[in-house]
């Protein structure tokens, strides 16, 4: 070829291509190269691939893919498997899994010999860590000396990736290394709790302050709360719940403690609202104490969009 012209085969001779097979090769012509300017096509005889053996989830990863021998004719195609497939150019390929697990990653290569050859590998992918980004102390806010008072601690998100580990300080009379703890203090004054959570993506720390003062000289204890309220529900709407505490004639103040997740209205009070936008399985917890302690309930709602139909038989008059 040259001067833009390029001569295909010799005269009575249509070159015939190139035809492989059984680790023989034949070129069409009489020319060797079948028409590539007389160098002759150094076939592949394998690949390999090269990349990570694991990684996580929405990482993405790159895959190298080296012919045999490392002077086979080029171009040489290479074909890569689609599974999560981010991006290939050539010998290389990126990928990206969303969900955990064993995965394999494929490719096959040809040049001129005209033989596919498979390289393959493994890739161990396990869940990213999901980081506690928030910490909450539910509990009353006021208590007297020598009474023994809950407190319950959460986390954001909920999804957050285990094991988790929960810290209590001071040290609670129980409940260490759990969501909930007992204190009592003997002394009047300010007292501050705080709950510490620890993941694989770090720690963070939740405070809370209860103003202690001595009791009265006469108290009838908070012994139970029943909490009241919808099972289910849609998003973006507002429902009630209403705590009743036993016995009825509790002394006063009574303190309540709404969990924070979805409330709407009503903490420190008897009855609180909740909305929640995302469907989902949800929550509701309350405590109520008063001189003489605490008690706590929860309910469970269900937040679908899905319509509920209430079916009527077919009534027909008859003529």
């Amino acid at each position: 070829s040259g001067g833009g012209y390029t001569l295909l085969s010799t005269a009575g001779q249509p070159d015939a291509g190139t035809v492989s097979g059984g680790g023989y090769t034949l070129y069409g012509g009489f020319w060797t190269g079948g028409g590539g300017g007389g160098t002759a096509c150094v076939p592949l005889t394998g690949v390999g691939l090269s990349g990570p053996s694991s990684g996580n989830t929405g990482e993405t990863l790159t895959f190298t893919a080296s012919p045999t021998p490392t002077n086979a004719s080029t171009p040489i195609t290479y074909t890569w498997s689609t599974d999560e497939l981010v991006n290939a150019n050539g010998n290389q390929a990126t990928y990206r899994w969303n969900d955990a697990g064993n995965k394999s990653v494929q490719v096959t290569a040809r040049n001129c010999g005209g033989q596919d050859f498979n390289g393959s590998v493994q890739v161990n992918i396990t869940s990213a860590c999901v980081a506690v980004t928030g910490t909450n102390i539910s509990g009353l806010t006021s208590g007297y000396t020598n009474i023994q008072y809950e407190f319950v601690g959460s986390y954001e998100p909920s999804g957050a990736t285990a094991p988790l580990t929960y810290t209590w300080s001071p040290a609670p009379l129980s409940g260490q290394g759990t969501l909930t703890a007992t204190y009592q203090w003997t002394t009047t004054g300010t007292k501050t709790i705080n709950f510490r959570v620890q993941n694989c993506g770090g720690t963070v720390t939740a405070t809370h302050d209860i103003s202690i003062s001595k009791p009265p000289t006469s108290c009838e204890a908070v012994t139970g709360v029943t909490l009241a309220g919808p099972t289910s529900g849609e998003p973006d709407t507002t429902y009630a719940f209403t705590a009743t505490v036993q016995p009825a004639n509790a002394s006063t103040p009574i303190n309540y403690t709404w969990s924070s997740d979805g409330l709407v209205g009503g903490q420190g009070t008897s009855h609180a609202t909740y909305r929640w936008s995302q469907e989902g399985s949800y929550q509701v917890s309350v405590m109520a104490g008063n001189c003489g302690g605490t008690a706590n309930d929860a309910l469970s709602v269900s937040i679908s969009s899905e319509k509920k139909y209430l079916y009527l038989p077919l009534v027909v008059r008859n003529h």
